[in-house]
């Protein structure tokens, strides 16, 4: 049982709408991250330093960044490859020496840039279609402007370093082309580059400082299905103590793999810019499709996943996930029937200040997405979903 601080700190945590901030959280706006306060509290409140923490959904790499500070053992994993490797700059410890030369990097060439001069682009990227929508007349010019930065990228030998420095270069692209309905000139596109090195780098120090203040464990990151990972973990990790995480949400559409030009066209672009691929579409990341009746893949997926999270785990074991429905009224009786299936028994955290099920829901805050044309916006909330396996 909780105390009345750690339930009252956990519901606190879970209706935090404040913008997401502080450490390395704002390298990039990863769709349907959750908030860090709440990723701090569930760590705090289910495990104790030295504890091992898992997220197998782990997107834009919240729940490990602050496991990390925490002084937790982790393991995170994602199908995305962006997803790697936004999680794994985000959690490598850089000094600040090393700071100053990519800031002072990026100056350099961003002095030099012309945008008239020639530009070698590599062919597989422009062949496999992740300059997609780019060479309009209104995005050509930052598209010409990034690949000359990513030609520059060559440069930096060390790989955490080029890493990061391609990570400013995807917040900056970021900013500029996604879902921006009027795209930047190469001279804003420039000063935001510098302002993201900046900020950037502001919380690679917080992060390393709150790190090497205690004993540490650098995040363990793994790529590929979630529904065979009990097959990836190292024996030191089993059982986890935790899980936390926010699985990809039945009937919702998604957009993890793709920025939209202008509010309207795809491109691949974070791939190119993160030298990570694609090829997927977006069923590949949501274990299934939003328009298959009754979710059948992804009930099956979800089913397999946590059929195999329950090898690593134990009775002890935590379960804590944030859950969203395009259609709750019969959505979550099916994932809860699913989880049940698999293995576990809900734990139910009330919120006295509630009349619904008795369960802690959330309106969703400042979130980019799509529901099914059969589902309304204001159906859209999170709910707390905590679980234990159960006794056989």
């Amino acid at each position: 049982m909780l105390s009345e601080v750690q339930h009252n700190s956990l519901l606190d945590s879970l209706q935090d709408s404040t913008s997401i901030k502080g450490l390395t959280h704002n390298y990039y706006n990863y769709p349907a991250r959750f908030s860090p306060l709440f990723a701090k509290s569930v760590i705090e409140t289910f495990s104790s330093p030295g504890d091992t923490v898992l997220d197998p959904f782990m997107g834009g790499g919240t729940s490990l960044v602050e496991a990390f500070v925490a002084g937790r053992r982790s393991a995170g994993n994602d199908i995305n490859q962006l997803s790697f490797f936004l999680s794994k700059v985000k959690t490598t410890l850089i000094k600040d020496e090393d700071l100053y030369f990519i800031i002072n990097f990026i100056k350099e060439k961003t002095d030099k840039l012309k945008i008239y001069d020639s530009v070698v682009y590599d062919d597989f990227w422009v062949d496999h279609g992740y300059h997609r929508n780019l060479n309009t007349k209104e995005s050509w010019r930052i598209r010409k402007t990034i690949a000359q930065l990513i030609n520059f990228s060559a440069e930096i030998k060390d790989s955490k370093l080029n890493g990061f420095y391609r990570c400013i270069l995807l917040k900056s692209a970021q900013w500029a082309l996604d879902n921006n309905l009027k795209i930047p000139n190469v001279e804003q596109f420039k000063e935001k580059l510098l302002s993201s090195s900046y900020e950037m780098a502001e919380g690679m120090k917080q992060l390393y400082n709150r790190v090497i203040e205690k004993e540490y464990y650098t995040p363990t990151l793994l790529y590929g299905s979630a529904d065979n990972i009990n097959k990836k973990i190292i024996d030191e990790f089993v059982p986890f103590k935790l899980i936390v995480t926010s699985p990809p949400y039945p009937g919702v559409h998604m957009l993890y793999h793709r920025w939209q030009i202008r509010g309207r066209k795809e491109t691949s672009a974070p791939y190119w810019i993160s030298s990570t691929e694609d090829g997927h579409g977006e069923a590949y990341y949501t274990l299934g499709s939003r328009s298959q009746k009754g979710h059948e893949n992804y009930y099956n997926l979800l089913f397999r996943t946590y059929k195999s999270l329950s090898e690593i785990i134990d009775r002890n074991t935590v379960v804590a996930q944030l859950v969203a429905f395009s259609q709750p009224n019969w959505q979550l009786s099916r994932f809860l029937e699913v989880m049940e299936a698999a293995g576990y028994k809900e734990i139910i955290l009330r919120d006295s200040s509630k009349k619904d099920d008795g369960r802690i829901w959330r309106e969703v805050p400042h979130r980019k997405w799509y529901i099914s044309q059969k589902a309304s916006l204001n159906t859209a909330k999170e709910v707390l979903l905590l679980h234990t396996l159960r006794n056989i």
